[in-house]
């Protein structure tokens, strides 16, 4: 039987000057007569494999352009796209060829590969590709595999040949050739800036430079940069724009900018060295000590949400309960594309992303995971469009656990290579500005500040911070008062930072507090140009998604959620916030196993005209895994002994997905 592999490793199976008589440069190629079937396909693709493995460091014939019709009447002869770009679009139009539609194919199936990138690949896949044939799941994923195979192939092929790696040589003739990239990457960045504002002006420099390369790509990292995956945009910046800012080992970022790169500068400050091994060593303790909690979550997450299954069928439920969402904004209605709901008529409604922007701002009725009332699965309505795709699957539920987990191990184990901070910005009470400027973290007096009366400053129950040889002074709000004692402006940061006392205000304030806890400094007694306080700046650590899903989810209060609908819409927007992408019904997946009847725990309420809407409770995760109807789900929560002893535990007997694990093969021992 005749093999249809390619070979993209082994020598060329024809002479180079075989190939360069059968693609000379004015050669038109007929694609519906010289593509009719796999065989054809297979050796024009190898052909043109075999032609660039010899001319591939030829720039000419690299970039020679491969002329061709689609059909032998068509007018337009196509000639924009290279040899290497043709043997891309061959790999999209594969299946199309092979099941011997390659009549259909026109330029709108042309894939530009001058835009590549993962999301504009994943774009052309679901556009044009997944929908063209209905056909089964699995068959359609081994149409996207073979796709991604053939292009890591290429990859893999011909890097060696052109000897693909990253110079600081490139780096340099670019920006001699493409100077206005130099002050992104070298100019200073101004120290009177507030950490938060710092990143913004840095993650700005990086999209710049990064918009550069990819539009201008003769430099060694525009394939990385373009492809938009396999790089980390914190570590570029790191390497070849600024350090930035750095936290503490308490999760507070510290307010001195490393003003450098690590290519161009290096850490040429002491101050520059100590706080980059701060963040090391915090980096350090962080690998020891949480590196295990996203993967003990998301395994907890994925064992009680197992049982959260799809119906086999399309037969809908009788449920006749929703959860409301109010879509606050673009994203929110983004990621409940393809998801029915109810509309103002009470018809039922498929959600369409591009058409439906005016549901934005709106509270609306939709079908849900956690209250369908199929005792099967979950029914099509109440899951949505991705239905179709994940129907054949065990356990939706198992997906949507990994799916929303997997994110924030991975965010906790880049924390080893990156420490990049999220600061929170200052914002002060009303009034603040006043008479108070900030520099990066420091507050002062305003030299023209238009209040001119005699001012009084009050500080509220000051806090000692014992260090390991020093003590730090502490408020986290102060008052102004007027000449008559009277109090004109409260002072607060929003986020209850800590305002850290200068030296001179812990001098006045030792001085005084014997006759009052709270005791008033008269502003005249400072000097304008002193520094009031040191504010602190706090950063969004690397575990905070972790503490979110559990305060939602493994709580009993669940952040104040007491509705179904109220824990969706809560886990939707803090999802949101972490910068999720998936469809929030994988959520609402999750949170179906944390949902019971109030009068008995082992079960799922009844949603349907004769059920008790009322009749529910939302169990936080770790006592939905305890009481989870299978036993086989129930015992990896933990607490052998005290399940092993409990009546409770023999008197479940749901069947669920791991009961097939532990059925014996009596037959080979009778």
């Amino acid at each position: 039987m005749e093999s249809y592999d390619i070979d993209y490793f082994g020598h060329p199976k024809k002479s180079e000057t075989e190939l360069e008589l059968l693609f000379k440069p004015d050669k038109v190629f007929i694609i519906n007569e010289c593509l009719k079937n796999k065989k054809d396909l297979h050796r024009l693709f190898q052909d043109l494999l075999d032609y660039m493995k010899y001319k591939f460091t030829d720039s000419e014939i690299r970039h020679q352009p491969f002329k061709f019709k689609f059909k032998k009447e068509d007018s337009e002869i196509i000639d924009y796209l290279t040899i290497p770009k043709f043997i891309s679009n061959l790999i999209f139009w594969k299946y199309i060829i092979e099941n011997g539609d390659v009549d259909i194919l026109d330029s709108s199936y042309i894939f530009d590969m001058t835009k590549f990138s993962t999301a504009s690949l994943k774009q052309y896949e679901d556009d044009v590709l997944i929908d063209l044939y209905d056909t089964d799941n699995t068959t359609k994923n081994i149409m996207i595999d073979d796709i991604s195979n053939a292009i890591k192939s290429i990859d893999k092929a011909f890097s060696p040949l052109i000897g693909w790696s990253v110079s600081l040589y490139s780096l340099k003739e670019y920006m001699k050739k493409y100077p206005k990239i130099v002050p992104l990457m070298c100019d200073p960045v101004d120290p009177s800036l507030e950490p938060a504002e710092i990143e913004i002006e840095l993650k700005e420099r990086t999209n710049k430079v990064m918009d550069i390369m990819a539009k201008h790509p003769e430099n060694d990292y525009s394939a990385y940069i373009r492809s938009k995956s396999n790089l980390k945009l914190e570590q570029l910046r790191e390497y070849i724009i600024k350090i930035g800012p750095k936290s503490d080992i308490n999760g507070n970022t510290i307010p001195i900018n490393i003003d450098a790169s690590f290519l161009f500068d290096g850490l040429y400050k002491p101050s520059y060295m100590y706080i980059n091994a701060l963040a090391g060593r915090k980096a350090l303790i962080q690998s020891k000590l949480s590196m295990g909690g996203p993967g003990a979550f998301s395994k907890k997450l994925t064992y009680n949400s197992l049982t959260s299954t799809l119906r086999k069928d399309y037969e809908a439920c009788d449920s006749i309960e929703t959860i409301k969402y109010n879509i606050i904004n673009d994203t929110f209605l983004k990621l409940l594309d393809g998801r029915y709901y109810y509309d103002k008529h009470g018809d039922l409604q498929l959600l369409d992303y591009k058409k439906d922007k005016h549901l934005i701002g709106k509270v609306v009725a939709f079908r849900s995971p956690t209250t369908c009332n199929s005792k099967e699965g979950v029914c099509k309505l109440c899951y949505g469009k991705l239905f179709d795709i994940n129907k054949d699957m065990p356990s939706a539920g198992g997906l949507a656990a990994l799916k929303l987990t997997e994110p924030i191990g991975q965010m906790i184990l880049s924390s080893k290579h990156s420490q990049t901070t999220v600061s929170n910005k200052l914002t002060f009470s009303e009034g603040f500005d006043d008479l108070f400027e900030t520099s990066s973290s420091m507050i002062s007096i305003k030299e023209d500040s238009n209040l001119d009366a005699d001012l009084y400053i009050r500080l509220n129950d000051v806090q000692v911070e014992e260090n390991d040889d020093s003590e730090a002074y502490y408020i986290t709000s102060f008052e102004i008062l007027d000449e008559n004692g009277e109090v004109i402006r409260k002072i607060r940061e929003e986020n209850d930072s800590k305002f850290y006392l200068n030296d001179q205000l812990i001098s006045l304030y030792k001085s005084r507090s014997r006759k009052s806890s709270s005791p008033i400094i008269s502003l005249d007694e400072i000097e304008d140009s002193d520094c009031l306080f040191t504010i602190e700046v706090k950063n969004k650590e690397l575990n905070e998604p972790l503490k979110i899903f559990t305060k939602i989810l493994n709580s009993k209060d669940h952040m104040g959620a007491t509705s179904i609908s109220e824990i969706c819409q809560l886990f939707a927007e803090k999802l949101i916030y972490l910068g999720t992408k998936y469809n929030l019904v994988h959520g609402e997946m999750v949170i179906r196993n944390l949902i019971r009847k109030q009068s008995n725990i082992y079960e799922f309420p009844d949603f349907s005209k004769g059920g008790d809407p009322n009749d529910y409770q939302i169990l936080k995760l770790d006592d939905a895994q305890l009481h989870n109807p299978s036993v086989l789900l129930s015992i990896p929560y933990g607490f052998l002994r005290r399940q092993l002893l409990s009546p409770e535990t023999y008197k479940k007997t749901a069947t669920g997905p791991l009961d097939a694990l532990y059925v014996a093969n009596l037959s080979k021992y009778l």
